[in-house]
């Protein structure tokens, strides 16, 4: 049978991906291993494709398999929300793929590299993708998703599962992972096809039932924890095949729900909107069925959730947690049967619950008097605007702000870095009681919050200054600390009259500026002392770190930080010279020969910012070859004229976006397949000079 299975997967393929996956890399390779590379490309693709629910011309173009593909055969990013879909892929004709621990192990490396922005060693295919990899990787909400796409068994062994269960310790909840197997692409082709069993029949008991039969039967009732984490076991993301979108994981909301079926389960009623669940066939067992008061047993035939998955997702995740506790919990569930709906009727449900507006947290800040306090006293006393309102339009950035940055504002500046660790948690995790209290007293006024606000934009605008300068990991803590750098930096400066109106606030605010980069360098060095095996992306969300990394709040200073230290190398973009320029140490060693083939590596975020996008539209702008010449080597496919490394970097700065930066290091951008940069492969030959 499982021949057949792989069969049926291979006509699939061979159909629906044949002419869009490329394979120009392996010309000149034998046909088998072009028919082996093509199957294993396009098997990545349709697990990615079906789990992530793109297009399949996205999934397609998210193929990176090939040289230098970093141990990764498909990387897609999506952005609402903020998801990256790593995948590796395993094809095997006999349907017997397996997944070793050094597969595992070369997939952790990836996760790795891809976190720490370090994409040097990675191919054309992950470049042409890499500004929307840094963008996703760079949003605090992200959260990653480790694809095994097997031909063959889809249970992992052991010793397998034991590198993915380390990995997700170390993540926390940034990291999860999917295993699609045979069984699962064949269940996918026969649905594709119209034919798919993957049919969902659910047995339902529904607590304070409501019963409408005009004119479409309609059952809505209170159903317990247990039976929808059965749901979520038995049956996956099969319960959401008509929804708009499968379970995101943890995102900030998600977040928000878990942690009330953990704390207060009782409660969960009333904060959720609960589920909606469409079905073929209704009906309603004779259990009970006399009682008006009672329970009602339903039987649903070909049954899916389209409005809930994330409900369901999260009820799952806090009953694994805590059984005994999140047990208690109640959900609102509304079934509705689809025996007597005309056409598209289905459609149109699934749509509308998806997308009507959801009440935020958020939404019930504007009925807190302070607010409407501190409203009025930017407009009287600063003359901005301070907008409250979800929905309401926000000012210009001299204009004023929202309430939504002065939470993020004042969480910055404030003493507990539990508090700092909450705000890079999302907003969402600020709008709570006992933080929200700490944030918006009643002594906080217009000035402080304005203040707070032009100190953290202050900040981050040196921040990513000096960000341009870093890279790899050093530049992911930039990006995912700066809440972290904005409380330090609001330490060392004397904020004791934030609120009074006479206070030379500009004059702090330039101290804070001065102070920022020599802070940023010292979070780094922080991270590298506290949390070196951790994901940049998870550390500063983290309030046992945050208290490592800034210290007894109780201080005002925190004395264990050097403010004058200076980073690594490794983390700089520009690096040091040694005393022979690298272009003469090569040539002079003919150490490359003429006409070899060398490639731009993006670096820095400025660089993946304002040059990726421009070198996708012409590949050839990325391209170059070498010629012994000491003072202009590079032979540039854009024009074709010859340039020296840091003058052709420039150059394609002014041609990309009208300006460049002060200074770069051009051997450090430009590689040779195999054998890394120009600086690189220069330090090799010093080494052979000095033996």
């Amino acid at each position: 049978m499982s021949q057949l299975h792989v069969r049926h997967v291979r006509d699939y393929l061979d159909r629906e991906y044949r002419d869009l996956v490329d394979l120009s890399d392996l010309d000149g390779r034998p046909a088998g291993e072009k028919e082996s590379a093509f199957f294993s490309r396009a098997l990545g693709a349709l697990a990615v494709q079906h789990l992530s629910g793109c297009d399949k011309s996205v999934a397609v173009g998210a193929i990176v398999d090939g040289f230098d593909d970093g141990h990764v055969d498909v990387v897609l990013s999506q952005d609402r929300p903020p998801v990256l879909w790593l995948a590796q892929s395993k094809w095997n004709e006999r349907g017997n793929a397996g997944f070793g621990v050094g597969d595992a192990a070369k997939l952790r490396e990836a996760l790795d590299n891809i976190t720490n922005g370090e994409f040097a060693g990675f191919n054309s295919r992950f470049r042409a993708l890499e500004a929307s990899i840094d963008q996703v990787i760079s949003n605090p909400q992200v959260k990653i998703v480790l694809v095994v796409a097997l031909l063959g068994d889809n249970v992992l062994s052991a010793a397998v599962q034991a590198v993915f269960d380390k990995i997700m310790r170390d993540a926390r909840d940034l990291v999860s992972i999917r295993v699609v197997g045979l069984q699962d692409f064949h269940d996918i082709v026969r649905s594709a096809a119209g034919v798919g069993d993957a049919s969902v029949n659910l047995d339902l008991r529904l607590d304070s039932p409501g019963y409408t039969e005009e004119p479409y039967k309609v059952y809505q009732g209170l159903v317990n924890a247990s039976q929808v984490a059965d749901w979520s076991e038995r049956y996956g993301n099969r319960l959401f095949d008509k929804n708009i979108r499968a379970a995101l994981g943890l995102t900030e909301v998600n977040q928000a729900l878990l942690d009330t079926l953990l704390s207060r389960p009782e409660d969960f009623l009333y904060f959720n909107n609960g589920i909606t669940i469409l079905c073929d066939n209704l009906g309603r067992t004779a259990r009970h069925a006399m009682n008006t008061h009672g329970p009602a047993d339903l039987v649903l035939e070909g049954a899916s959730v389209v409005n809930g998955a994330q409900t369901v997702h999260c009820v799952a995740e806090a009953m694994r947690r805590d059984p005994d506790n999140a047990g208690k919990a109640r959900i609102w569930v509304r079934v509705i049967s689809l025996e007597n709906c005309p056409d598209r009727f289905a459609e149109e449900v699934t749509k509308a619950t998806n997308t009507q507006n959801r009440v935020e947290a958020r939404d019930f800040v504007s009925l807190d008097q302070n607010q409407a306090r501190i409203r009025d006293e930017f407009a009287l006393s600063l003359h901005k605007s301070y907008v409250i309102r979800r929905g309401e339009r926000e000012p210009e950035p001299d204009a004023g702000c929202s309430v939504v940055e002065a939470a993020l504002a004042l969480a910055s500046i404030h003493r507990d870095p539990a508090i700092v660790a909450r705000a890079k948690q999302g907003h969402e995790r600020l709008w709570r009681d006992d933080t929200y209290e700490k944030l918006f007293g009643p002594k906080v006024n217009a000035y402080r919050v304005w203040r707070a606000v032009s100190l953290l934009r202050a900040v981050k605008e040196e921040i990513a200054a000096a960000q341009d300068e870093l890279i790899g990991r050093a530049s992911q803590v930039a990006t995912h600390g700066d809440f972290a750098v904005v409380n330090l930096v609001s330490r060392q400066l004397d904020l004791r009259g934030i609120g009074d109106a006479d206070v030379d606030w500009a004059t702090i605010v330039e101290q804070a500026r001065k102070l920022a980069a020599p802070t940023l360098a010292n979070v780094i060095l922080s991270v590298d002392l506290h949390a070196p095996n951790n994901y940049v992306q998870t550390i500063f969300k983290s309030e046992e770190k945050a208290r490592q990394i800034l210290g007894d709040h109780s201080t005002t200073r925190p004395t264990t930080f050097n403010y004058m230290a200076t980073l690594p190398d490794v983390y700089r973009a520009t690096k040091p010279e040694r005393k022979s320029n690298a272009v003469g140490v090569l040539v002079d060693a003919n150490a490359i020969s003429d006409g070899t083939s060398l490639e731009f590596r993006a670096q820095t975020g400025r660089e993946r910012r304002e040059l990726l996008l421009w070198l996708t539209e012409d590949p050839r702008r990325g391209r170059a070859t070498w010629v012994n010449d000491r003072r202009a080597p590079l032979l540039w496919e854009g024009d074709g004229k010859q340039y020296a490394p840091t003058a052709l970097v420039l150059h394609m700065f002014i041609e990309a976006t009208g300006s460049s930066p002060k200074t770069v290091q051009g051997t450090s951008r430009w590689t040779v397949h195999g054998r890394g940069t120009l600086v690189d492969i220069a330090n090799l030959v010093r080494e052979d000079l000095t033996e």
